[in-house]
């Protein structure tokens, strides 16, 4: 009788260790399917901001394009107001002139 007893309580046993290993199984195949989604939604939103960055780096570029050619524009601006005011200086002496003959 005491073997007999003895086996139950160790088929008991196993099975109860058998019942918590898989639970513990379904646990593990739980938590990995979410992270696996988690990688996945971070992934997708990597790709994502990967694609704002290029956008940006493109709008960057483009602005100090513009901002280049801005500044030669003023440049230039610049250049042709001095010239205008060389030239507004001499006519004003040559009228000067003119007047005191």
């Amino acid at each position: 009788l005491p073997v007999v007893l003895l086996e139950s309580q160790l088929s008991s046993e196993h099975n109860r260790s058998l019942h918590f290993m898989h639970a513990q199984q379904q646990f593990l195949i739980r938590n990995f399917s979410s992270v696996m989604r988690q990688v996945e939604h971070l992934e997708s939103a990597y790709v994502g901001v990967r694609t704002e960055l290029a956008q940006l780096q493109s709008i960057r570029h483009s602005v100090a394009t513009s901002i280049e050619h801005l500044h030669e524009k003023v440049t230039s601006h610049s250049v042709q107001l001095a010239d205008l005011d060389s030239q507004a200086k001499s006519l004003k002496a040559k009228l000067a002139s003119t007047k005191h003959l």
